[in-house]
C-alpha cells in the first residue's frame, strides 16, 4: 500500500514540475482567456462523422439526439483504432437516451443516457 502512496506523490510532484515548464514556455496559451473571442471552444455535434445507425436506442428523444449523442461519443470516447480503449468503447452499447423535466429542480431538464458493456474474464 505505501508503494501506491509513493508512486502518487511521485506522479503529483511530476505533474507540478511539468506545469511549471509550461507555464514559462512563450509559445503555449496559458488559459483559455488568450483564445480570440470569435474562435469556438465546442464542436458542433452535427459536424462529427457519423458512425452507424442509433435507430435501435430507445428513450424518449427524438432519433437524430440519440444519433448525435452516439457520434459524439463514438468521436471523443472511442477515438482511433490505436487510442487507449478502443476495444473497451467499442463494445458499449447504447440501450437508451431519455430527457426528462424535473419539477423538484424548478423544472430543469435532466438528460440521462443508459449504456451497457458485457464484462467476460479471459482464462
Amino acid at each position: 500500500m505505501s508503494s501506491s502512496s509513493s508512486s502518487s506523490s511521485a506522479s503529483a510532484s511530476t505533474t507540478a514540475s511539468s506545469l511549471s515548464s509550461l507555464e514559462t514556455h512563450d509559445s503555449l496559451p496559458l488559459t483559455s482567456r488568450s483564445r480570440s473571442k470569435a474562435e469556438k471552444a465546442w464542436v458542433d455535434p452535427a459536424s462529427l462523422p457519423h458512425h452507424g445507425h442509433a435507430s435501435y436506442i430507445a428513450g424518449n428523444t427524438p432519433d437524430y439526439v440519440k444519433q448525435l449523442n452516439y457520434n459524439t461519443f463514438m468521436c471523443y470516447g472511442v477515438g482511433e483504432e490505436d487510442c487507449f480503449g478502443y476495444k473497451v468503447g467499442k463494445a458499449v452499447k447504447f440501450t437508451d437516451v431519455n430527457v426528462n423535466r424535473k419539477m423538484e429542480r424548478q423544472g430543469r431538464l435532466e438528460a440521462t443516457t443508459t449504456a451497457e458493456i458485457e464484462v467476460t474474464r479471459r482464462e
